[in-house]
């Protein structure tokens, strides 16, 4: 069962999900891109709004920001962090 997610600054539960709309939509590019890739740096971002206090989470997805970082070896480039799951 998977866990409520709760709003990091009241502990609401009734957040909101969404995304962050921009011209042709709103995207991450990580910095430490590794050089050999045929897909785009760009990752999509997700919104969770609590209605509560009006706090905005984004969420990056992070399989597609590990698959652009990651070395040959399937380790993490410096500064990416591999044991951050998303809620």
């Amino acid at each position: 069962m998977a866990a409520e997610k709760k709003c990091l600054r009241c502990g609401g539960t009734n957040l909101e999900p969404g995304h962050i709309q921009g011209i042709c939509g709103l995207h991450f590019q990580p910095k430490n891109v590794k050089s050999c890739t045929l897909r785009t740096a760009d990752v999509l971002i997700e919104a969770n709004l609590c209605p509560d206090c009006g706090t905005l989470e984004l969420v990056g997805d992070i399989r597609k920001a590990r698959s652009l970082t990651a070395n040959p070896d399937g380790k993490a480039r410096s500064g990416v962090q591999r044991d951050v799951q998303c809620p």
